[in-house]
């Protein structure tokens, strides 16, 4: 909406165009919360299951051997 637009609304045209954009920030602030909420979960779990991964290969690498370099994964003697 053009500045010459809104100078021909009334007050209470004004107010309601107000209001609806005011109701529709919360509603996107909502949405954000929701939205970090969600990838702070996947984070977790991608953590989580990094660790499963490292320790799977690690248990993999020491049914070989003792490593699995192509992975990056080494066993040290006592594990």
């Amino acid at each position: 909406m053009t500045d010459s637009e809104l100078k021909k609304l009334s007050r209470v045209q004004l107010l309601e165009l107000l209001l609806a954009l005011r109701e529709e920030a919360d509603k996107l602030e909502q949405e954000n919360r929701e939205l970090r909420d969600n990838l702070s979960e996947a984070k977790k779990v991608s953590e989580e299951l990094s660790g499963i991964i490292r320790r799977t290969a690690a248990g993999v690498a020491k049914l070989c051997g003792g490593s699995l370099p192509e992975a990056g994964v080494e066993v040290a003697e006592n594990e």
